[in-house]
């Protein structure tokens, strides 16, 4: 289903006027110059979704935790920073926004006033939004709504804050340099995309951070971290309208620029291409091959989403079993569909392995996926790969934390805060035909991107690591032819000896079950040493 279509699940309510004082939360403020309600998109007695009239955008929602968390979000990642691209401003300011002196408070008045909620905080920055979160209890609500939004709109970023955070990132930098999977994910992003800003890190890159001064952050600043360009969103055993009525009175604001989200768009892939580095003392070879693929809103994401799951979602999915068991050409092997709201994706296809096996298991998986082009997927993989993905949201759906990221990515990504509620249902809906005209419509290998990262060690050299794989071609060109209180444990004893635990746990649908056998170290010798671990793998990899 078109993504225009999802956005009619959502309840608009105008509000005309100012309701009458009467009418107003506890909370809300006597007179809000900036922060009054404009609408809302969502509006029941445990989530209100609201819009307020200096654009920015409120989420709060009860829910039956002893943890409340209260989130913010910038519509600003490394895509998004124009004339300063490669600079890494979005997570430059990361580091200078969480924690840093604002207009009302100094550091230490900040750093003492988290700790009163318990000092759980961080940060992270994306490719499009930046992202905070202080973690507490639901009776702190006002002072984790008080220093996150002060922290968003009211930071300063002294030269000496600047100066200390510079040489934090230059470290980060640093560090990420001897990461193999960081270099990895880099070097497949630049050979997935040649125009569009995603190429770019969103650490930047380190000359360019060289030449930046406060004054280009600050300016970022100014710029991004504006009302109309923030979503807010409060999730705990709260009431909604009181955490709504206290966040508009700490973004009392006026809205700023208009932000543009305005990026390059990707050119259409036309042929297949490759691309060889190496890395030393990396282990064994890690390889993608990566299918140009599509944007969150194409009605095709729910059949590839489902292929990546059958093709190495699990022990009993179809590559793992093939390319990994019984073929023995591979360590490990993935599969993903990411569909970015901002540019068509990929769907990858990512192992690990020897180095003298990097283009065999890459034709025996193209053949693997032309059987699937040819023939589709038997319906019991199909169900299997369906219960994963099922099972997988409802467990990480488990937190206030996850329900509050989980409406924030899809509210600024979709325009509907439970968007993934209907995915669920839709990709029940899909079926093996489906399935079949998906891999036939978008795993085409005339334009397949493959990255490759070689262990330095097994060429001298890059151009003879890239020989290495040039070697194949001919292979490879034939082969792409409410809650209530939790019972107590129940212990039975059955004929065989084995103890059985129970017990019932009414907070979530997932049903859990662990088997614990003696064993271990202490009942192993030296001439058997490791027998333990080798028989609990050896347990789910058989018949």
């Amino acid at each position: 289903m078109h993504i225009a279509k999802l956005l009619a699940v959502l309840i608009l309510i105008a509000l005309p006027g100012r309701p009458a004082a009467a009418d107003l939360p506890a909370t809300q403020p006597a007179a809000l110059k900036y922060s009054t309600e404009r609408y809302r998109l969502l509006s029941r007695p445990d989530e209100i979704v609201s819009v307020l009239s200096n654009g920015l955008t409120v989420i709060t929602r009860r829910v039956a935790s002893p943890v409340l968390t209260v989130r913010g979000y910038v519509k600003t990642g490394g895509i998004y920073e124009g004339r300063w691209l490669g600079g890494g401003l979005s997570h430059l300011l990361e580091h200078l926004v969480a924690g840093g002196s604002t207009v009302r408070r100094s550091e230490a008045e900040n750093r003492e006033l988290l700790q009163s909620l318990g000092n759980n905080s961080n940060a992270y920055t994306t490719t499009d939004h930046t992202a905070y979160f202080i973690n507490t209890t639901p009776s702190n609500l006002a002072g984790a709504v008080d220093l996150l939004t002060d922290w968003l709109l009211g930071a300063k970023i002294t030269a000496q804050e600047y100066a200390r955070e510079y040489q934090v990132v230059q470290r980060e930098l640093e560090k990420g340099k001897g990461e193999p999977g960081r270099q990895f994910y880099y070097l497949a992003n630049l050979n997935r995309y040649r125009v569009s800003p995603v190429r770019v890190p969103v650490i930047g890159y380190q000359e360019v951070i060289q030449g930046l001064s406060r004054d280009d952050v600050y300016d970022y600043y100014k710029l991004a971290y504006v009302p109309n360009n923030m979503l807010l969103v409060v999730v705990g055993d709260i009431d909604p309208e009181v955490a709504l009525g206290l966040i508009q009175r700490s973004v009392d604001t006026p809205a700023g620029r208009d932000f543009s989200h305005d990026i390059a768009d990707e050119p259409a892939v036309l042929s297949s291409r490759t691309v060889v580095a190496t890395f030393p003392r990396l282990g064994q070879a890690s390889v993608q091959l990566a299918f140009p693929g599509i944007r969150l809103d194409d009605p095709d994401l729910y059949a590839l989403d489902l292929l990546a799951g059958v093709l190495a979602d699990g022990e009993s999915s179809l590559l793992v079993e093939t390319i990994r068991d019984q073929k023995q050409l591979v360590s490990g092997i993935d599969a993903s569909n990411p569909t970015p709201a901002y540019v068509a994706g990929s769907f990858e296809i990512t192992y690990r392995t020897d180095s003298a096996k990097v283009e065999p298991a890459k034709v025996a998986i193209l053949e693997s996926i032309e059987q699937v082009r040819q023939n589709g997927v038997d319906a019991e993989r199909l169900e299997r790969a369906k219960t994963q993905m099922k099972t997988a949201r409802i467990r990480a759906l488990q937190t206030s934390e996850a329900i509050a990221a989980s409406m924030a990515n899809d509210l600024i990504n979709t325009g509907d805060p439970h968007f993934f509620e209907h995915y669920i249902d839709r990709i029940e809906a899909v079926t093996p035909e489906q399935i079949q005209a998906a891999a036939k419509k978008y795993l085409d290998a005339s334009r397949l991107i493959t990255t490759v990262l070689l262990p330095a060690e097994s060429a001298a050299g890059l151009p003879a690591a890239t020989e290495l794989l040039r070697q194949a071609g001919a292979n490879q060109a034939a082969a792409t032819e409410k809650p209530t209180e939790a019972s107590a444990i129940s212990r039975a004893v059955l004929s065989d000896g084995t103890v059985l635990l129970h017990r019932k746990i009414t907070t979530t649908p997932l049903v859990y079950a662990s088997l614990y056998a003696l064993g271990g170290l202490t009942r192993e010798s030296a001439e058997n040493n490791g027998i333990g671990n080798l028989a609990m793998n050896l347990l789910e990899r058989g018949t």
